[in-house]
């Protein structure tokens, strides 16, 4: 039984299990007696083979399911994945690490043909697995921090905040179809001192990630 990675399982047509992308779910698989009874600890899985530890089973369910993209990088980390940041945080950096991902869509073909709305790249996760992604190419419209040029306006207030964060952005469903918004994790974004046009990115990096209090 393969799962579609939304908690919906149907059964492969495949003579082998799945070598890649795919994980074994214990809980899920198991065995049977001759008289329909489960069979505990009997069913294990490795390097796509299954072994069953008794002779006393009418038949066997092997279940599996996605491996999220969080978790498998954090399990095959690249030579483009800094693992030495701050709070146990692991960073993408420069430009080697092939790490674009489709999000809004589980068709290839629509995201390489609408690479403006559907691809981005991972630039870091948590130690949760979460995501923390970039769009590969920018928003098709333009949106200004706030319409008074002359009047400083924190970021909690700006007219960017509330327009990424509302329709041109997150409720807009060419960029988040129904069905996609309830995948992104609500975050505190920590912009610090926003009126020092100095300060280094490094610097940007660390109060992003909430290691400085200012």
């Amino acid at each position: 039984m393969i799962s579609d990675g939304n908690g919906n399982y149907v059964e492969s047509s495949d003579n082998g299990f799945p070598t890649e992308g795919y994980k074994f779910n214990s809980e899920l698989s198991g065995c049977i007696d001759l008289n329909g009874n489960r069979i505990d600890s009997t069913l294990s899985y490795s390097d796509g083979m299954i072994s069953i530890s008794s002779d006393k089973t009418s038949m066997c369910y092997v279940y599996f399911e996605p491996i999220l993209v969080g978790e498998y990088l954090m399990a095959n980390p690249t030579s483009g994945l800094n693992t030495t940041m701050e709070g146990g945080l692991y960073r993408f950096q420069g430009t080697s690490a092939n790490n674009y991902i489709c999000f809004g869509t589980s068709d290839k073909s629509t995201c390489t043909g609408n690479t403006d709305a559907y691809m981005y790249r991972i630039i870091g996760i948590n130690s949760s697995g979460q995501l923390k992604l970039i769009k590969k190419e920018a928003l098709n419209s333009t949106i200004e921090w706030w319409s008074d040029y002359s009047t400083d306006k924190a970021w909690p207030d700006s007219t960017i905040k509330t327009n990424i964060n509302g329709s041109s952005f997150l409720s807009n469903t060419t960029y988040v179809p129904s069905g996609w918004n309830d995948k992104i994790a609500t975050t505190t974004w920590k912009y610090g001192d926003n009126t020092n046009i100095n300060q280094t990115a490094a610097n940007l990096y660390t109060t992003e990630n909430g290691w400085s209090t200012t």
